[in-house]
């Protein structure tokens, strides 16, 4: 199994995501907002998709799905399902919480949704050109599904990870909500300052910060 110590370079997520792939026997995955593919470029899996609207003008990645993420969902198949879905497009809560509800929706029982830019470093760092305001639903989403929500920090008392380099992650087993519940109340959101997100940072992320380890054991038992 994994060992999370090892997690220290910039490119973490996709070494990470990797060893989930591998000790969860996931064979599905799906990355909206492959970029430069740094992430992309890392994962093997039978089968992945990649979503991206900008590829085909500005990152040029091989075989990525160049549109929206919106668009793409509204054509998948209503029966197309991954393992694991991984998050990272536009920053905008909104979209990200779009993005969340179409991923839930075509996620296995025992699959992960992973969330990137849910702990900025600053306010400046939520900026539309930084992380964003997605951290607005992560603090939603803590307040809704405490116990199928974690937090994984890729290097634990390293200052280069502590604040930055982190991932949302959201289990889907053994969740009793309905659809309209995981809907998140699309179309209208409580706003969050930075300030209040900092002030509980304890309950947003330290408290359900959890090892590697962990995350595949309460995954494995379900």
């Amino acid at each position: 199994m994994a060992n999370t110590k090892n997690y220290t370079e910039c490119s973490w997520k996709g070494r990470f995501i990797n060893d989930l792939i591998h000790d969860l026997n996931y064979q599905k995955y799906l990355e909206l907002g492959v970029a430069t593919g740094e992430t992309w470029n890392q994962i093997n899996c039978d089968y992945k998709v990649g979503v991206d609207v900008a590829n085909d003008f500005r990152w040029h990645v091989p075989r990525i799905i160049s549109v929206t993420t919106d668009n793409y969902f509204r054509n998948l198949d209503k029966n197309e399902t991954f393992d694991l879905i991984y998050i990272d497009a536009c920053h905008e809560k909104t979209q990200v919480k779009a993005d969340f509800y179409n991923s839930f929706r075509h996620l296995n029982e025992n699959g992960i949704i992973l969330l990137h830019d849910v702990n900025p470093p600053s306010k400046d760092g939520t900026s539309q050109n930084a992380h964003g305001d997605c951290f607005e639903l992560w603090i939603k989403m803590v307040n809704m599904y405490p116990k199928n929500v974690a937090v994984f920090n890729a290097a634990p008392g390293t200052a280069m990870f502590n604040m930055v380099d982190t991932v949302g992650i959201f289990f889907k087993t053994n969740i009793n909500a309905h659809e309209s519940d995981i809907h998140l109340q699309v179309g209208t959101f409580n706003d969050y300052s930075y300030e209040f997100f900092i002030a509980n940072h304890e309950i947003y992320n330290r408290k359900i910060e959890k090892s590697y380890d962990s995350i595949v054991e309460s995954i494995s038992k379900k």
